[in-house]
């Protein structure tokens, strides 16, 4: 690979974005009233522990934002898993290409999921309803530096193709 500086950059953004990812899904920490905190998956009080969220306390658009900041997590995963494939499979500009699109929709899910997941709750918010944000940020980083390594091969190959060097 002619630009492994880039490529590594992409990396650290990927991987802490989806820490970022991983806590804000799984901890229960995304809203706090009185001694109840809860996340996407489990409500937490300090006399009696942890329990799975009941969808019968969560709006329709709590559940839609669940539902988006879900399939962002899976695209994160698939995103992963495209610069896998790009890196160590086939060096294809179609590879980057698709890794943009899945990244571009991870972070809109993302931020839109966690923008319903505010509008209708009416509490106090906690870290990882920010890391969240947080996390979808970083993915625009990647984003960009996959589209930053995309052209970069692009331009290269075209030169290639022109001069007629291998």
């Amino acid at each position: 690979m002619d630009f492994p500086i880039t490529f590594w950059i992409m990396v650290v953004f990927l991987s802490i974005g989806f820490i970022c990812n991983v806590v804000s899904f799984a901890a229960p920490f995304w809203n706090k009233v009185d001694s109840f905190h809860w996340g996407l998956w489990q409500m937490c009080s300090e006399t009696n522990g942890c329990e799975a969220v009941s969808t019968e306390i969560l709006t329709d658009v709590m559940l839609v934002g669940r539902v988006l900041i879900s399939i962002g997590f899976v695209l994160h995963i698939i995103l992963i898993l495209l610069l896998v494939l790009y890196k160590f499979w086939r060096d294809s500009i179609h590879l980057l290409t698709a890794a943009c699109i899945v990244a571009f929709i991870s972070l809109s899910t993302l931020f839109i999921g966690a923008v319903l997941w505010m509008s209708s709750s009416n509490t106090t918010f906690t870290w990882c309803y920010y890391l969240c944000y947080a996390s979808a940020f970083v993915l625009s980083s990647s984003c960009g530096t996959i589209l930053y390594i995309r052209r970069y091969k692009r331009f290269k190959d075209s030169n290639l193709d022109v001069t007629g060097e291998n």
